[in-house]
């Protein structure tokens, strides 16, 4: 043969070593993640349940603190609705009292009038 002919077979066969070699390397590193992907998986299959117990419970007292919040809010309203009640009783007291204070006044007035008046006496 020639040196051309074994230098190109010589090319060939390097080639075909570093094509297998880097295949072998391929498919370690793909076993390897393979691995790694089914350690990731086992351990969320492990953690999940846990998880969705554990975002369950966090609904349940959301619920809770929801509930909670629905009867504070019904009490203030209701604390609200009582405070407008007492306001228009007051409003009313305040306007009887103050009719009661204008009668008083005017008594009041009619009493000093009919006290600064000169006094007349009647002779029969």
């Amino acid at each position: 043969m020639s040196i051309v002919a074994d230098v190109s077979l010589a090319i060939i066969a390097a080639t075909c070593l570093i094509v297998t070699g880097v295949t072998v390397a391929v498919f370690v590193m793909a076993w390897r993640v393979v691995v790694r992907v089914q350690t990731v998986v086992a351990a969320a299959q492990r953690v999940l349940p846990l998880v969705t117990a554990d975002l369950r419970n966090v609904l349940v007292r959301t619920e809770d603190v929801l509930g909670t919040v629905s009867k504070t809010h019904a009490v203030l309203q209701s604390g609200i609705e009582a405070l407008i009640r007492m306001q228009d009783v007051a409003r009313q007291a305040a306007q009887t009292i103050g009719a009661g204070a204008a009668v008083l006044a005017a008594i009041r007035a009619g009493l000093r009038w009919s006290r600064s008046r000169p006094r007349v006496e009647h002779r029969g």
